[in-house]
């Protein structure tokens, strides 16, 4: 298959444009910003061939495993960049996500060939609820991926007293957390319930409080709260840049930590 062979080529492009952004930084090496951002669109390309590569052959969405998720979730995060950066005009963006993006296809390429094997869909998978739980989950954590990398780029201008005039505005910074986690918050709340649809016709039961289940429900309460504090409290700016984090790395747990640290009716990587 030529996902395997497309995977180090996608990972250098993303190293490639990230560097260039970065460079960019330098007001004599702006150019170089137009630049990057092709050489990240390639990598998004070759991962959108992969991917669907995948799919055709395995005859089934690639989103049903551990390693299959880790790929999705990088390719939703890019996508997610891109139409945050056209939205809130700020190509930067990409220096906040493309570390998370670029470390998941690498911790993909990483993972025991076992884990990358296609294989055909186990039963339980084997329902129209695939279609729409998983998505909506993964696709709220590259909603919340998105928000923690304008909270990092808010935290360092902030306290760069004005030595970092090349990042986006506060003001930008502080809306874009705030729309990745309102967005996330509403893709998970949707997934998690048809989630427990789902579970309630395979097992009888909406809810069992397994890792998974028990770190997505911590990772939701964070980030209401955050959404709460902000409309009623009026915490913005740095406030919920850390917020934001602290979430961030809740999802980290909730998707890869709770797999190999816990065993469940969710730990796909065993």
């Amino acid at each position: 298959m030529i996902q395997y062979e497309i995977l180090p080529v996608e990972l250098v492009l993303y190293m490639i444009g990230f560097a260039l952004l970065l460079a960019s930084l330098a007001p004599r090496y702006r150019p170089m910003r137009r630049v990057g951002f092709w050489f990240v669109l390639s990598g998004y390309f070759l991962s959108s061939l992969g991917l669907i590569e995948w799919g055709v052959v395995g005859k089934h969405v690639p989103w049903s495993n551990f390693y299959e998720t880790l790929l999705m979730v990088s390719w939703l995060l890019v996508g997610g960049s891109f139409l945050a950066a056209w939205r809130f005009r700020t190509a930067l963006l990409f220096l906040g996500t493309l570390p998370v993006a670029g470390a998941m296809v690498l911790f993909a390429m990483m993972l025991p060939p076992v884990y990358s094997e296609l294989t055909p869909l186990a039963p339980t998978l084997r329902s129209h609820w695939l279609l729409v739980h998983v998505p909506l989950v993964l696709a709220s954590y590259a909603a919340f991926i998105i928000a923690a990398g304008a909270s990092a780029m808010y935290l360092i201008k902030e306290r760069s007293r004005g030595s970092t005039e090349f990042l986006p505005p506060l003001e930008t910074l502080d809306m874009l957390n705030y729309a990745g986690v309102a967005l996330g918050v509403v893709m998970m709340i949707s997934g998690v319930i048809m989630g427990a649809i789902w579970a309630m016709r395979t097992w009888g039961t909406y809810w069992q409080w397994d890792a998974k289940e028990s770190a997505a429900f911590i990772t939701i309460i964070i980030y209401v709260i955050a959404l709460h504090l902000r409309h009623f409290r009026d915490w913005k700016g740095s406030r919920l840049a850390w917020l934001s984090l602290a979430g961030f790395l809740m999802v980290i747990f909730t998707h890869i930590a709770s797999n190999f640290l816990t065993s469940g009716l969710h730990s796909y990587a065993k």
